[in-house]
């Protein structure tokens, strides 16, 4: 592997064949020293080291631990290097990772904190610098691309937007947004700075835009999403992360398309699948039983559908989506409070569980939300519900859905449910997280997990229009790749009468259009 971390006199060099980040290391917390650009020469710095400062973090003559591993996030990514530098000042430990694929002008970076075993009680000024992370330019004279993400699909239709401007060289700006591109308008150097983050109004703890830049001096990424509140001395908090990258006369935002596509390798057997879902025509949880998936099997066979989805309703317990008039509904929490068996195969729909419709020839998966009462306290009950299922009925798909996360105690625990199951099923299942709604990770945060489910539309409501799914898939897909995302085929049959004569009601289109198009 070319890609290396080296510590020299206290200046640690992070990189690859295409780009090396240095660190000044001298008065304990990692400065930025330089961001190089190894096919070119080119450096970007400041005039002098600049900091991350996360939760209030401060201290001089601290002794940094490096240490390093290859990893493919268990077999979620392409191998790559990890870098951990280490450091505590007495009162929090903290651990900035730095990760770097071969044939990848991009490096990311996190930062981990803990309070420190025995420190009871920890503020900080929430207002005060939070920074995850900041690259020093000499340049004056800039043009910003800015690019910002929508999820919740069930309320917005432009998922994707992008805007420029030439930056004000005397002033300091700041604006909103994830992606942002930095080119010199005197040559053709670009940096482009990735916040990591879910989008805007999923966000912890946000209290200033995301991106900052003052030319001739630095730009920076802004919001850890950490509070006091949310630290402990239990576990390593993760921040919201962020990825740098570098290139001459070159496309940056169509590198990190590529750069996503290492990070998240995707289902090793296929990056291209067909799935079927048991919600279709809105039949929601009515239709599901035994009988109902013998027939939706025969139908994978003939189609050469790959994996069939059963959707809500496959369990005991009613969620706030079923079509069933009686009974307790719940949402997002309370699946514990309100069942014992919430999540156990309803008896009556399947007396023979799952194996009736079995079949080599298709893969099976399933709906889940976990129970976010507690700010998912329940997650090791959920993992170990799931794995349940997975062993015996070889389930090796699951939706999340209903999904609210209120901080980042709850961050991390939903993010150990999967860690759990990747681990403990040794890579094999695989997940469909849905953004369509809720408090949810986005687009671009912990993307190594899953495909995403961007959006449910329908022609009861005469919402669905072919023209613009494919709109959106489009859009999305100059920043990121299209094998990570989900998008609906329905029966355009259904409701013609609520299209009227619209010409492009989706009746208009022939089934090629319709399954090309996603």
């Amino acid at each position: 592997m070319t890609c290396y971390a080296i510590l020299e006199e206290s200046v640690l060099k992070v990189g690859n064949t295409l780009l090396e980040r240095q660190y000044d290391l001298s008065e304990g917390e990692p400065r930025h020293k330089a961001l190089i650009n190894k096919q070119t020469g080119y450096r970007w710095e400041g005039s002098q080291p600049v900091v991350m400062q996360v939760c209030g973090f401060s201290g001089k003559g601290l002794t940094p631990r490096l240490s390093t591993l290859i990893s493919d996030s268990n077999g979620c990514s392409l191998p790559h290097l990890e870098a951990m530098l280490e450091y505590d000042n007495g009162l929090l430990e903290v651990r900035l990772v730095l990760t770097v694929y071969e044939d990848s002008p991009f490096i990311s970076s996190q930062i981990f904190i803990r309070k420190k075993e025995g420190v009871e009680s920890y503020s900080f000024d929430p207002t005060q610098a939070d920074v995850v992370e900041v690259v020093g330019l000499y340049e004056p004279h800039m043009r910003l691309d800015r690019v910002t993400f929508v999820d919740k699909s069930d309320y917005n239709d432009t998922l994707v937007t992008r805007d420029h401007e030439i930056l004000y060289a005397r002033m300091h700006t700041d604006r909103e947004g994830q992606m942002f591109l930095l080119s010199p308008v005197l040559h053709e150097e670009k940096l482009l700075l990735v916040k990591e983050a879910p989008c805007k109004a999923g966000c912890f703890n946000r209290i200033r835009p995301e991106f900052g830049c003052a030319p001739k001096k630095q730009a920076a990424l802004y919001g850890s999403g950490v509070t006091a509140h949310d630290l402990s001395s239990a576990y390593f908090v993760p921040c919201y992360g962020a990825t740098v990258g570098v290139g001459f006369n070159t496309d940056l935002f169509r590198a990190y398309r590529a750069h996503y596509g290492k990070v998240y390798a995707g289902d090793i057997r296929r990056n291209l699948f067909t799935m079927s879902n048991t919600w279709g025509d809105r039949s929601a949880d009515k239709a599901l039983c035994e009988a109902f998936m013998i027939k939706e099997g025969q139908c994978a066979l003939e189609m050469g559908v790959e994996l069939i989805q059963l959707d809500d309703g496959w369990q005991t317990g009613l969620s706030s989506g079923s079509a069933f008039k009686k009974g307790v509904k719940v949402w997002n929490s309370g699946f514990y409070r309100e069942y014992e068996d919430f999540w156990k195969i309803h008896e009556k729909k399947f007396p023979n569980g799952f194996d009736p419709f079995r079949s080599d020839a298709y893969d099976l998966g399933i709906w889940f939300s976990l129970d976010g009462d507690n700010d998912y306290a329940q997650w090791e009950i959920d993992a170990e519900k799931m794995l349940e299922l997975h062993k015996q009925y070889n389930v090796t798909h699951f939706k999340i859905d209903g999904i609210t996360l209120l901080n980042k105690r709850a961050e991390w625990r939903f993010l150990q449910f999967f860690q759990r199951l990747i681990k403990e099923s040794h890579g094999k299942v695989s997940f469909n997280m849905d953004i369509t709604n809720g408090v949810r990770l986005g687009y671009l945060y912990e993307k190594q997990l899953g495909t995403l489910f961007v959006e449910n539309r329908y022609t009861d409501t005469g919402a669905y229009y072919p023209h613009a799914t494919l709109r959106n898939l489009w859009m999305l897909s100059t920043y990121i790749p299209t094998r990570k995302m989900q998008f609906e085929v329905l029966n355009p049959r259904r409701n013609r009468k609520l299209y009227g004569n619209d010409p492009i009601a989706p009746v208009k289109y022939d089934a090629d259009y319709l399954f090309a198009s996603v």
